[in-house]
């Protein structure tokens, strides 16, 4: 497409390559088709740059009120994207302070690994209390086809015997 010269499609990039990038960009364009969060948008907005992104994706969700977004299969929609930052003044402006704006309200990475860690702890030391309870099994002795059998805790050893399932009066084989 002779774009060569304006498009940069680094690949992955090391650390410093990638700092050295976002400053001296003048912003991040991300026409993602899949996309299982949106790191890049985060990192655009911790830079201060405007985020331009995918509308097909997770990024919506990510990137709140902070992007302007197309749809990444119709190229015109998404050049129509690329000239607002250039044609309307106070834009770019807004989107980086909308971006800082909506960083602080998913934290820090510190503040995802405590909450994780409050999860696990929570989930180790909560104790659930069970009743003994049996569910699918009528009276007849049938089964639905999904028996259940919850059973509180108890300082014996107990077992559980299953018999092969009978046939009813008058079925055949």
């Amino acid at each position: 497409m002779g774009l060569e010269e304006w498009i940069i499609l680094p690949g992955y990039l090391l650390d410093d390559e990638l700092v050295a990038l976002l400053e001296s960009c003048q912003a991040l364009v991300f026409p993602s088709l899949f996309e299982g969060f949106g790191t890049p948008v985060l990192e655009a907005m911790a830079f201060g740059k405007p985020v331009l992104c995918s509308n097909v994706t997770s990024l919506p969700e990510v990137a709140g009120d902070a992007a302007l977004y197309f749809h990444p299969e119709r190229p015109m929609e998404s050049v129509r994207t690329i000239e607002r930052i250039e044609t309307e003044p106070g834009l770019i402006a807004s989107l980086v302070e909308r971006g800082y704006r909506r960083l602080t309200t998913l934290g820090t990475p510190d503040d995802m690994a405590q909450e994780y860690l409050r999860v696990f702890r929570q989930a180790v030391t909560d104790t659930r209390s069970f009743t003994e309870l049996l569910h699918g099994v009528f009276q007849d002795g049938w089964t639905s086809e999904r028996v259940v059998i919850t059973y509180s805790a108890q300082p014996e050893p107990r077992q559980l015997d299953r018999d092969a399932p009978s046939r009813p009066p008058g079925s055949s084989a």
